[in-house]
């Protein structure tokens, strides 16, 4: 078993060489390029060969998540070195970026006369020899390594506690990667600096209108104030969110720059500062229990299990949104949509918390995104002023009222279940996330209905028909065909942009419940000793990825204290 090596892992990057020749001989090595494709198109890479060995590669050019290629590229470059192939295992969590890293190596290798055969996605390495692993024991332990399971450990390590940390994945992060922007951050200095005037109060009294009752009074106090110094806590890690996206609460590090990204490698860096003992492709199994209080979770790495004993233990494993077969028992209705989520969000503690009789609630309520970006997991358009635009089906047709209810629904009706997002260059210029995805090569462009039509692949006369009869709307010469008030629309005007869309289920909000000390709670109200939860796998109603830090932080705070005190 290995522990990841974060600093590495930080430290490694994207290696964008300069575009090497098909062979480049230097000091008895010779380079070679090579292609593969990886989750959003081709990954290359630059392979040196010294002799018959594999001496080192470079990726050269990916448009796959550069956050993710970060991290999974140390961790594959050590497998194929070591076994002088590309015939590894792939990095889960980032398994497509790591079949075509690997496809370009074994494609680069070709040219030296070095044949590895046809490497698949479904390429693996050679079964490991079996491996005894050994019980362990620890003050707190950390299930799962996102944003809710790091800032656990940071807080119980700052205290002074044993902590270990294993994430079922090859490496760590969550589903906060993915966010966009820091929602519910109050008090903060880039809100003083904007003119917004905020305060925890102001922010419970928000909390407590918006979320009906579906969270508790005290546990929503705790979150609000722990709200109002979360911005120092993060700023002490390097952390600046200095943009407000919507003037309030809605914090990014700038205006085309994501928090969740920023914010995970700020915590890994403190999680490796601090010296914490993380265990990656380790999965929680199930808890140990005596007596109706939890003594340590039973764990498996690779085909192995072993049990880790702890005076505490934190279970931070995320949702399920990544889970068709409990989607199917608790929303059916989109248990076929696919996910934005991490893939590792599967729920594997709901049968745990089943089998001890452990409280749950709310278990059908989650976040649907009507528009991700295809074939990433993106979250696509935009909400800024300006930023107008209609939905195009695959056959050329507007399909529906835009600023409807159950949008993802109708995407979900159309042929192939996805449509085009469809807007000028006045919604570019004013929509950043949009501009981003067009700028990266996502989408297509065109300069009158016609060049936007065969870009797109549908029927022109139907984009024609539609855009024509949106704007005649717009300009108020009739009704809308789908039913928009033309007094909420703008014209389109060339050149037009499109990007492919599908809805996902973004994550789940039911849950594990715990009171305001992040412990968690048996079915009939009393907590269970030793147990806390925080993030995603928790009953978090509302403020998703702030919660997941903030009762983290509550989490490990409450389990080194009663280490502490034992």
């Amino acid at each position: 078993m290995k522990k990841i090596r974060i600093l590495a892992v930080l430290a490694a990057g994207l290696a964008i060489a300069a575009c090497t020749s098909t062979a480049e001989k230097s000091g008895g090595t010779e380079t070679y390029t090579g292609t593969g494709t990886g989750f959003n198109g081709p990954i290359e890479v630059s392979l040196t060969m010294q002799g018959n060995r594999i001496k080192d590669f470079e990726v050269l050019s990916s448009k796959d998540t550069g956050f993710i290629l970060r991290r999974a590229l140390p961790v594959l470059k050590e497998r194929i070195l070591e076994a002088n192939s590309p015939v590894v295992d792939s990095v889960s969590g980032a398994s497509f970026t790591s079949f075509g890293i690997k496809a370009a190596v074994a494609d680069a290798a070709k040219k030296t006369g070095k044949d590895f055969g046809s490497v698949t996605f479904m390429t693996r390495g050679p079964e490991e020899k079996p491996v005894t692993l050994k019980n362990v024991s620890t003050e707190v332990l950390i299930v799962g390594g996102g944003p809710a399971g790091l800032s656990a450990a940071i807080e119980a390590g700052r205290a002074g506690a044993k902590v270990i940390v294993v994430e079922k994945l090859d490496i760590l992060s969550g589903n906060g990667k993915y966010d966009r922007n820091f929602f519910d951050l109050a008090d903060t200095e880039t809100q003083k600096k904007y003119g917004f005037e905020d305060s925890a109060d102001k922010f419970y009294g928000e909390l407590m209108a918006r979320t009906s009752g579906l969270d508790t009074p005290e546990r929503l106090r705790v979150f609000a104030d722990w709200s109002a110094t979360t911005d120092a806590w993060l700023r002490q890690m390097g952390v600046k969110l200095e943009f407000l996206l919507d003037g309030k609460r809605g914090h990014m590090k700038g205006e085309t720059e994501y928090a969740g990204e920023y914010i995970q490698d700020a915590l890994e860096r403190e999680i490796a500062a601090l010296g914490i003992d993380v265990r990656t492709g380790t999965k929680g199994t199930d808890l140990i229990m005596e007596d109706r209080a939890a003594k340590g979770v039973t764990v498996q790495h690779k085909n192995e299990s072993y049990s880790i004993y702890a005076d505490t233990i934190i279970i931070a494993t995320g949702g399920f949104a990544a889970n068709q077969e409990l989607l199917k028992r608790y929303r059916p209705d989109v248990a076929d949509y696919p996910t934005s989520n991490q893939i590792s969000n599967t729920g594997d503690f709901i049968p745990v918390f089943e089998k001890y009789g452990i409280a749950m609630a709310n278990m059908d309520r989650l976040s649907i995104f009507s528009y991700t970006l295809i074939p990433s997991r993106d979250l696509s358009s935009s909400t800024e002023p300006g930023t107008e635009m209609i939905l195009i089906n695959t056959e050329g047709k507007r399909f529906v009222n835009e600023r409807s209810s159950g949008i993802d629904r109708a995407i979900w009706a159309q042929p192939e279940k996805m449509a085009w997002y469809v807007f000028d260059e006045q919604a570019k210029k004013a929509g950043a996330r949009i501009r981003t995805q067009i700028e990266k090569g996502f989408g297509v462009t065109g300069n009158n209905p016609a060049e936007l039509a065969a870009a797109m692949k549908v029927d022109q006369t139907n984009l024609t028909a539609a855009l024509e009869s949106y704007n005649r709307a717009a300009r108020g010469q009739g009704s809308d065909p789908a039913g928009r008030n033309p007094a909420s629309m703008r014209q389109l005007t060339p050149p037009y942009y499109a990007l492919p869309v599908r809805p996902v289920v973004h994550m789940t909000k039911g849950g594990v419940m715990a009171n305001e000390k992040a412990q968690v709670l048996y079915e009939n109200g009393t907590v269970v000793p030793n147990l806390y939860a925080a993030g995603e796998v928790t009953n978090t109603i509302d403020g998703a990825y702030a919660a997941a830090v903030i009762f983290g932080r509550v989490a490990g705070t409450q389990a080194a204290a009663q280490v502490a005190g034992k």
